[in-house]
């Protein structure tokens, strides 16, 4: 769990699987490596990233829309929300590492009996 702040605000951001689905719903069941690709391409698309804030902060709020989580970010303050977003980033990335499927780790999996 990363801590992040909007607005002077402290949120803590999780991605439990909940979120993970939450997300894959309000994207359009994308898989969840392209989701990544996605954040890490460079090109800032700011309805995608907004869409994996709110999908971390649902463990605190389940009744947190889009629309609330657009009120608390403050696209004044650069340097907070960058930091910010970098840390839910990497909170994101940490939960579904283990379920992305690699060269090694695909060579290392045994099927299900």
């Amino acid at each position: 769990m990363q801590k992040v702040k909007f607005g002077g605000n402290e949120y803590r951001v999780a991605f439990p699987a909940l979120a993970i689905c939450k997300l894959q719903d309000a994207l359009g069941e994308i898989a969840l490596s392209d989701i990544i690709i996605r954040l890490g391409q460079g090109k800032f698309d700011l309805k995608l990233w907004i869409t994996v804030l709110w999908a971390g902060l649902l463990h605190e709020d389940s009744t947190l829309t889009f629309e609330d989580v657009t009120k608390i970010v403050d696209l004044k303050q650069n340097n907070e929300f960058m930091t910010s977003m970098a840390a839910v980033f990497k909170e994101f990335n940490e939960s579904c590492e283990p379920f992305l499927v690699t060269r090694e780790n695909s060579k290392n999996a045994k099927s299900p009996a």
